[in-house]
């Protein structure tokens, strides 16, 4: 796991490292265009645009060259191309001659005035896309985590309190059930002690009816035996 997690720092901060070289890059890159135009445009900026004829070669040193004519408010003008010939007598093509100076001309303006605003434009958007990549995969990132896990530990403190509700009912519950049984079994040994005592007061009343009833048997018995044998004293005397 350590290994893990210094891996990932170390990504994090190579990361880190790139988005700051892309930003000072952007940076540099701002301050060139932003120079060079405005120097490009002090020394060009008044330049316009007209067409020329080729109206005849010149040769230096072996190099052939155009000679131009154009025209400025009706005024010609001849001037020696500073490249190399490429085009026949006659040819038609775009200069931009100075409105200061109308004899100094360019054949082409520099397309770096073009090209470095797109570029500085493209560059800035790929570094703020990467800026913006590298703070949500880390930072927000971050907070995601945290704030899933508060969610988690919610979740958990809401769960064990479930839990310890479920517990305090079960309790409840089982200790109902416990004097519930102990009430129970508290009526069973009644009932059971009060039908003993039922019985013995049946065997008391019975053995009491049974000697109630001998005793006046044994009395007539007597008597009877008394009255035969008066009887029988009677028969005697009267013989």
């Amino acid at each position: 796991m350590e290994q893990v997690i210094d891996i990932k720092e170390l990504k994090k901060r190579q990361y880190l490292l790139y988005v700051i070289i892309m930003l000072v890059l952007l940076a540099v890159m701002l301050v060139y265009t932003i120079v060079w135009c405005i120097n490009y445009k002090r020394d060009y900026g008044f330049f316009i645009k007209t067409e020329a004829v080729v109206v005849e070669h010149k040769t230096e040193e072996g190099k052939m060259y155009d000679v131009l004519e154009y025209y400025v408010d009706d005024v010609v003008f001849l001037n020696t191309s500073s490249y190399l010939s490429k085009n026949n007598i006659g040819d038609k093509i775009t200069i931009y001659y100075d409105e200061t100076n109308p004899s100094g001309f360019i054949t082409k303006l520099d397309s770096r005035r073009i090209a470095l605003p797109i570029i500085t434009t493209a560059y800035g958007v790929v570094s703020a896309v990467l800026t913006v990549m590298y703070f949500m995969t880390y930072y927000s990132k971050k907070g995601a985590i945290q704030t899933l896990n508060k969610s988690q530990n919610k979740a958990t403190t809401s769960d064990n309190d479930i839990v310890e509700n479920i517990e305090e009912n079960t309790a409840d519950i089982e200790t109902k059930n416990e004097c519930h049984l102990v009430r129970e079994n508290a009526k069973k040994k009644t009932n059971q002690n009060n039908q003993g005592t039922k019985l013995k007061k049946f065997t008391v009343v019975k053995k009491s009816t049974h000697s109630n009833v001998k005793k006046p048997k044994t009395v007539v018995e007597k008597s009877s035996m008394k009255q035969s044998s008066i009887l029988n004293k009677n028969k005697k005397t009267q013989k």
